[in-house]
């Protein structure tokens, strides 16, 4: 029985097309071109993309792009009931075991015993030795005292310098957004993101760590944004959103009626 990634690969291949050629025509990556053919679509980075490249490949190898997304849903589908299954034997085995009665070992026993004779023997120790002790664990807390009042103190200023960032206390961050982070090689690079709206969706965009969009879009509407390190877009009806990133076709990254929020570039790659 064909598999999705054999049918892609004999495709290709009877189009007379290298994985080089496929490469140059939708720029996806060729390691996630040949982990499709080989049916290993979890290492590539999420359904959204998965979806988006299986049409990109579908065009170019004269396929129909939404059969092939309906085919991997179907396959992505009976894969997770699979898996439910599994783990419902799985729980039921566990439930069936028999609790058998605990029992304590010797060695466990034995040990308890050396403890309670170590502290009958301290509870016998002369009372001035007794107060020797004390008196010198009460020395060594005394002089360790100047030692955390230092780093108390050093914590202090280090969270003051923290909170004076850029000029900025964490009252000045709003609440509903974490301040963004991004890597060097971040910085490299900027980044486009074009959406045309097939279907009424609700979309939010948040460029470099500050929202810029945020409305219900309706069909035949386009937009789109640009950022230097990071673009979050969060879309109330994802299938009726089309996307293009830096030229790359992706389009729609889910079903109607699915709320997703995608990241460009995707930082686990």
């Amino acid at each position: 029985m064909k598999t999705l990634g054999s049918r892609l690969r004999k495709a290709r291949q009877t189009k007379g097309l290298s994985i080089q050629d496929v490469h140059d025509a939708t720029k996806i990556r060729m390691v996630y071109l040949v982990a499709m053919e080989e049916d290993r679509f979890h290492e590539l980075p999420g359904d959204a993309y998965v979806r988006g490249f299986l049409r990109s490949f579908a065009k170019v190898v004269g396929f129909e792009g939404d059969e092939l997304v309906s085919e991997y849903d179907r396959l992505s589908e009976a894969s997770e009931i699979k898996q439910t299954r599994v783990n419902n034997d799985k729980e039921k085995k566990i439930r069936r075991r028999p609790k058998g009665i605990r029992v304590i070992p010797f060695a466990v026993l034995g040990l308890l015993i050396v403890v309670l004779l170590i502290f009958a023997s301290f509870l016998q120790k002369p009372k001035d030795t007794f107060d020797a002790d004390n008196r010198i664990d009460t020395l060594a807390l005394e002089d360790d005292s100047e030692d955390i009042q230092e780093m108390t103190y050093r914590n202090s200023e280090q969270q003051q310098d923290n909170e004076h960032i850029n000029g900025h206390t964490p009252a000045d961050v709003p609440a509903s957004y974490e301040v963004a982070e991004f890597d060097d090689d971040d910085f490299e690079n900027s980044h486009e993101l074009i959406v045309v709206i097939t279907e009424r969706c609700w979309v939010r965009v948040v460029a470099d760590g500050h929202r810029v969009f945020e409305r219900t879009m309706l069909p035949g509407e386009t937009e789109t944004w640009k950022a230097d390190h990071e673009i979050r877009i969060r879309l109330g009806n994802a299938g009726g959103a089309d996307l293009t990133h830096n030229g790359i076709h992706v389009g729609p990254p889910g079903k109607s009626g699915d709320v997703i929020e995608l990241v460009f570039p995707d930082h686990g790659t």
